[in-house]
């Protein structure tokens, strides 16, 4: 049943790798795969790619007046995690 009152939100952690000489780009999701599974299918990245811990993350409903606010929030943490990688 859906709450016209409310809105999902997610987030997703895409890798998105060019052919050489085209325009062409291929997208892959990292939620739901992990390394072995990298390995499969792009063995050319074997070793080279590391996956973050914690990919698969569930979505989550917030009320429809909240929705800037909780992005806000969500591009802060962002914002502040990538400060202390670098």
């Amino acid at each position: 049943m859906a709450e016209k009152d409310k809105k999902a939100i997610t987030s997703a952690n895409l890798l998105a790798i060019k052919e050489d000489d085209t325009k062409k780009w291929t997208f892959f999701n990292f939620n739901k795969i992990d390394q072995e599974k990298i390995n499969m299918f792009l063995p050319e990245f074997s070793g080279k790619i590391s996956l973050p811990p914690g990919l698969e993350k569930k979505t989550f409903v917030v009320q429809k007046e909240d929705v800037a606010k909780t992005v806000d929030h969500l591009m802060q943490l962002i914002e502040e995690s990538v400060k202390k990688r670098n």
